[in-house]
C-alpha cells in the first residue's frame, strides 16, 4: 500500500482534474469494471455495484464523465473444490477526465470464500467511500 501523504497528493492532483461542480453535485460516480469467470468472484462484484447503488455518497456509473474506477480480478484458486472462494484484487483509479488516463489511487489484493462475499464487499466499498470523502475535502 502506497503511503497516506503519497495517497494525499495523488487525490489531490486528480481533483484537479475533475470539475468541481461534478464533486458538488453530491454523490461520486464510480464505475466498476470486472475481469474473472468464477461464481465467487461474480457474486463479490455483485455485492460490490449493490452496495454501491444504495450509498449515500457513491452512485454507479458506465457512461463516459470523471469518476472513480474500480477493476476488480477475480479467479478461482482450487481447483479440487471449485466454487468455493476466490482471490481477487482491485486497483482504484480516477478516469473520465480524458481518454484513456486514469490516475491512480490504490490497490489491494485478497481472498474470500462464499460466506464472507458480504463482508468483503463492505469493506472494499468502504474503502471507495473513503477515497470519495478525501477527494471531496481536497
Amino acid at each position: 500500500m502506497i503511503g497516506r501523504r503519497m495517497l494525499l497528493a495523488t487525490i489531490a492532483a486528480c481533483f484537479i482534474l475533475i470539475p468541481q461542480n461534478v464533486l458538488a453535485q453530491g454523490k461520486v460516480a464510480v464505475e466498476v469494471a470486472h475481469r474473472g469467470h468464477d461464481p465467487v468472484g461474480s457474486r463479490l462484484v455483485y455485492q460490490v455495484k449493490e452496495k454501491i447503488r444504495r450509498s449515500g455518497g457513491l452512485r454507479l456509473t458506465n457512461i463516459k464523465e470523471p469518476k472513480l474506477i474500480v477493476h476488480i480480478l477475480s479467479i478461482d484458486p482450487f481447483d479440487a473444490r471449485p466454487g468455493s472462494a476466490t482471490a481477487y484484487s482491485y486497483i482504484i483509479t480516477v478516469g473520465g477526465i480524458k481518454d484513456g488516463v486514469e490516475a491512480y489511487i490504490g490497490s489491494s489484493l485478497g481472498m474470500c470464500g462464499t460466506k464472507m462475499v458480504d463482508t468483503i464487499a463492505e469493506g472494499l466499498v468502504a474503502e471507495i467511500d473513503k477515497t470519495a470523502d478525501d477527494m471531496r475535502r481536497n
